[in-house]
């Protein structure tokens, strides 16, 4: 994802962002790091829970409904144009995600892009959570350098 204004998952061919880039094997990688790719689906249970939902439903759902569902109101953008940035995204598309906690409810996110026929593209985002009704959500996605 590019900033709050983009969010795109995919349905498409079953080759898994694993397959295409074996550094994205669902691990955890040190104190308080986890990678994860399309297979895992997320859940509103932690920061890295909602990270994973809202990336899931983005590249492998393709729903910006889905990816709103785990963000608070107005964090992210709007259904129709979150859901144009995801119709941009090439069918087959997969993502690769390193969620690193630097406070709580703060994540340094570096999420890679594998695009089919077409070099990786990495973003890299801090993305604030919060958790209200025992939910975690997504506060906001930031871009950085």
């Amino acid at each position: 994802m590019e900033t709050s204004e983009s969010a795109s998952p995919t349905e498409g061919p079953t080759t898994s962002a694993v397959a295409r880039n074996p550094a994205c094997a669902q691990r955890p990688v040190g104190s308080g790091t986890t990678v994860s790719n399309d297979d895992e689906k997320g859940d509103q249970e932690s920061g890295p829970g909602a990270i994973r939902a809202f990336n899931h439903a983005y590249y492998v759902l393709r729903s910006a409904k889905a990816a709103r569902a785990v963000a608070a109101p107005g964090a992210v953008a709007s259904e129709y144009v979150m859901q144009q940035y995801i119709d941009q995204r090439p069918i087959g598309t997969r993502h690769c995600l390193k969620i690193t906690e630097r406070a709580p409810g703060e994540y340094s996110v570096v999420l890679t892009e594998l695009q089919p026929d077409a070099a990786p593209i990495t973003y890299r985002q801090v993305i604030r959570t919060s958790t209200t009704g025992g939910k975690t959500f997504i506060q906001s996605i930031r871009s950085v350098e």
